[in-house]
């Protein structure tokens, strides 16, 4: 565990070849406006901050999930990706996972899911059909081992986003109440590559005892 990102670099780099023919990734926010991985990291947070609600970035490029209660850091968890953890999915099959902004649309809980607890988001959206993206059945999910890429874990999923079994445990004892974790909570998958100020926190990956 780690107590601050800035300690380590596990990113993937966009100068890999792998990534050398993709331009700077811009996500749908508004329907009329652009942003960069970054810049819509800090909408999220933003939104979390004005909805009082909970919302969650998934950062690529540091194998992280942080979740956000009114626009503050709540708690971060290690990830892992598909083979091609950078660059973002176009395909059905291509084993990458997409960069948007994305919203739960249910849940499965232990015994409706193959990978222990699993939140399905509503990839491919609007956007990703106008840009041609094809795909689907990108969820947030158990089974993984709870460690980062390069920290002993490995990406092995379809382009999913897979946790440890304890970690979605977190996730789903935040599915009850008004301010709940559920249908309709937002998601950006982003690949940042640096954290916005909001991000930064002297902490170990786990739930912060509020």
């Amino acid at each position: 565990m780690y107590g601050v990102e800035e300690d380590y670099d596990l990113s993937p780099s966009r100068s890999d070849p792998v990534a050398i023919s993709h331009a700077p990734t811009r996500i749908e926010v508004s329907g009329s406006r652009l942003l960069t991985g970054r810049e819509g990291m800090e909408e999220i947070i933003v939104w979390s901050k004005v909805h009082g609600a909970y919302a969650m970035v998934v950062d690529k490029s540091i194998y992280t999930l942080l979740v956000y209660k009114n626009g503050v850091l709540h708690s971060r968890y290690p990830v892992e990706l598909g083979p091609d953890p950078v660059s973002v999915k176009e395909r059905q099959g291509d084993e990458c996972t997409p960069e948007g902004l994305y919203q739960i649309t249910w849940r499965r809980d232990v015994g409706h899911s193959d990978f222990y607890r699993a939140f399905h988001l509503d990839y491919p959206n609007q956007e990703d059909r106008r840009l041609g993206r094809t795909g689907g059945a990108i969820e947030i999910y158990g089974n993984g081992s709870g460690l980062r890429p390069g920290e002993g874990g490995f990406n092995w999923t379809a382009g999913c986003i897979a946790l440890s079994d304890q970690a979605m445990d977190s996730l789903f004892a935040l599915c009850d109440g008004a301010d709940r974790v559920g249908q309709g909570t937002r998601v950006a998958l982003v690949y940042a590559g640096s954290l916005p100020d909001t991000a930064y926190h002297v902490m170990e990956d786990r739930d912060i005892q509020e």
